[in-house]
């Protein structure tokens, strides 16, 4: 006591114990009442998201995955359950209670309330680092990374998460086998800091299945003959998985200004439908450039 009435007339320094936020955030409330709709549990949530927010303010942090638990009467469902979880997934971390709130709306309008809420519960399951950033002097609306990981993650929410994909490169030399589509949220793997060797021109283009190419005059013609603008890209690959592809590939251009991506199947190598060539290159086309 004597030490505090020194502190207060100044006597002695005072000295304050900072807050220390807690590690994991894991936060549940009761609910005024048995809630049966999507938005008297939002209303409820909104402040386990405002808690949420705090906490990852303090920790410099983004949320990246949470969980939200609606706790149902027992008595009801006629057994011991843990709760209906509802999974809310980023593409970047985000502490915005708002946004939060509308990726919530989206998965609680699809949810059917086979129960009456009585609790909520939250929890974080994964973050990650997200520092605050300046403002620019004239922002452009809309043109901010974070305002297209607030549309993708709308996206997710609303149309779900294996309706959303990013495409993955693969370690595989034939186009057709170096890329793999997977949802926003999966890890693609880390670049090894590496420096890359320049990569050929290659177009985003991509047919379906490569088309043949009809040969005159020893030139493959698409809409009239095509003139080659590259040396060829030997790829040789595939041997592996039973597809061996044997390819020399070629930026043409034809009459008008379209520019492809063929390919040749060299001579004496099995071909696409696994017999071998007969001496005669077999032209195809892969790809078009915008």
């Amino acid at each position: 006591m004597l030490a505090r009435l020194d502190q207060a007339y100044g006597d002695a320094p005072a000295s304050f114990t900072w807050f220390a936020a807690p590690p994991a955030f894991a936060q549940r409330m009761d609910l005024p009442g048995r809630i049966e709709s999507a938005e008297g549990v939002l209303a409820g949530a909104q402040r386990l998201l405002l808690a949420l927010a705090g906490w990852l303010a303090v920790q410099q942090a983004g949320v990246t995955r949470c969980v939200l638990v609606l706790e149902h009467e027992r008595y009801r469902l006629g057994v011991d359950t843990v709760g209906t979880p509802v999974t809310v997934a980023l593409a970047q971390p985000s502490r915005d209670p708002a946004h939060l709130s509308r990726l919530l709306r989206e998965k609680l309008d699809k949810l059917n309330f086979h129960a009456p809420v009585t609790g909520l519960g939250l929890r974080v399951e994964a973050m990650a680092e997200h520092l605050p950033h300046s403002d620019a002097l004239f922002p452009e609306p809309g043109g901010t990374p974070a305002e297209l990981g607030r549309v993708l993650d709308t996206l997710v929410a609303r149309l779900g998460r294996d309706n959303v994909l990013q495409p993955q490169p693969l370690a595989d030399h034939r186009p057709e086998c170096a890329n793999r589509w997977c949802p926003l949220d999966e890890a693609t793997g880390k670049a090894s800091g590496v420096p890359l060797p320049p990569m050929p021109e290659r177009p985003l283009w991509l047919l379906p299945q490569p088309l043949a190419l009809a040969v005159r005059n020893h030139r493959p013609n698409h809409g009239g003959a095509l003139s080659m603008l590259t040396r060829p890209e030997r790829i040789e690959a595939g041997w592996w998985d039973g597809a061996l592809a044997t390819r020399d590939y070629f930026i043409a251009e034809r009459a008008d200004g379209l520019r492809c991506w063929v390919y040749r199947e060299r001579p004496g190598h099995p071909g696409r439908d696994g017999h071998e060539d007969d001496g005669e290159y077999r032209w195809f086309l892969h790809g078009l450039f915008a």
